[in-house]
């Protein structure tokens, strides 16, 4: 007994078939989604982190200042100690 093709097409080929194709679409539509949103978090953390940059600096630089300033208290002290 051999194997014979057939080459009919039925209904049950059109819906697998139909299936397929509604399956791939749906799952391009989901990655198409998830990759948009993926950019748009990306950019978003990327203004983020200039922003704590900007901010993480302008402390860096008020730091700067006011150890500058308690130098000039500690120096003034000790000489106010020293008299």
């Amino acid at each position: 007994m051999s194997a014979k093709f057939d080459p009919t097409i039925s209904l049950g080929n059109l819906i697998t078939a139909a299936a397929m194709l509604v399956t791939l679409a749906v799952g391009w539509g989901v990655h198409t989604t998830t990759v948009g949103m993926l950019k748009t978090n990306d950019e978003t953390q990327a203004k983020m982190i200039e922003l704590h940059t900007r901010s993480i600096h302008a402390l860096e630089l008020q730091a700067q200042r006011v150890d500058a300033h308690l130098s000039y208290i500690s120096k003034g002290v000790d000489e106010l100690k020293g008299k």
